[in-house]
């Protein structure tokens, strides 16, 4: 009996704990875009292309191309100097999530990013689509997808280093 009592014990810590993994898929994309945000404060084009944005969207879009298209938009609104993660949206029918984020540049003050990130099945979450625009264009999108923006009970704020 007490054989039984343990296995059970053991069986619902572990159910417990692999219920929890499952449940913070979208606490891995919300690290992802942090780092890819990072990378970009940093001006480290190189990297945020490389180690976070997906195969398909490096099929569209050349590395040089990139880089080019953040450089722009640091001279035309200034250097990020923080971002500040707003909410997600669960996506569907997919393994991926958009996320929200108030991002502060150095000449055009806030602006709402808005990135998509999707796991590719072998190296985790990776951005496929970012948008760069105001806050009012991003309301909550829930009669196309019937998922409301999810708010976070933390605070999560990007620096640069």
């Amino acid at each position: 009996m007490r054989k039984i009592a343990l296995l059970v014990l053991l069986l619902l810590i572990v159910s417990g704990c692999s219920a929890k993994v499952a449940n913070r898929d979208e606490d891995k994309a919300i690290d992802v875009g942090n780092k890819f945000l990072k990378a970009l404060m940093n001006d480290n084009y190189d990297m945020a292309y490389a180690d976070f944005v997906s195969d398909r969207l490096k099929t569209n879009v050349k590395a040089d191309d990139f880089a080019s298209t953040f450089k722009a938009n640091a001279e035309r609104r200034g250097r990020i100097t923080k971002a500040v993660f707003d909410s997600y949206q669960p996506i569907p029918d997919h393994k991926a999530y958009q996320l929200y984020y108030n991002v502060n540049h150095a000449t055009a003050g806030d602006v709402m990013y808005h990135l998509v990130l999707e796991d590719d099945g072998t190296s985790g979450y990776r951005v496929i689509f970012v948008d760069i625009g105001n806050q009012m264009q991003y309301p909550p999108n829930t009669q196309a997808s019937g998922v409301e923006r999810i708010k976070k009970d933390r605070h999560i704020e990007v620096t640069p280093d």
